[in-house]
């Protein structure tokens, strides 16, 4: 702060007064600003994509990764739904395979005893 003049009419020493904390404060916010100014600089360069290693980059990076795995899970997706597809219409034709095996078994003793009535009409002298 300037010395005060007790000689100088009152409002120039006001004004020098003024003008002094005028300045310091200015100077004061110069270099706030400044350091300011230096600080987003760094952040715009690490938000905004450039040579491949800033944060933004980074960034892309893992969106890509994640977009891919996200396209082979759906593709995965697809691939558990024809598996199940084909297991249910495996599962429907072994059913019907043990229907028709189950039909032809208890229908064999009557078939066997047919059998043995038509060998008998037909050999009547021989025996079993």
């Amino acid at each position: 702060m300037p010395p005060i003049e007790p000689d100088a009419p009152w409002w120039v020493n006001i004004l020098v007064t003024v003008l002094a904390i005028a300045a310091t404060s200015g100077g004061t916010v110069w270099v706030a600003t400044r350091s300011t100014r230096r600080k987003v600089n760094s952040i715009e360069h690490e938000v905004k994509p450039n040579s491949g290693k800033s944060m933004a980059d980074a960034v892309n990076r893992v969106e890509d990764i994640v977009t891919q795995q996200a396209e082979r899970l759906a593709g995965l997706g697809r691939d558990v739904g024809g598996i199940r597809q084909e297991m249910r219409q495996e599962r429907t034709e072994r059913q019907d395979v043990e229907r028709r095996l189950d039909e032809h078994i208890q229908e064999s003793p009557r078939r066997i005893e047919l059998g043995i009535l038509r060998w008998k009409n037909q050999h009547p002298n021989d025996t079993l």
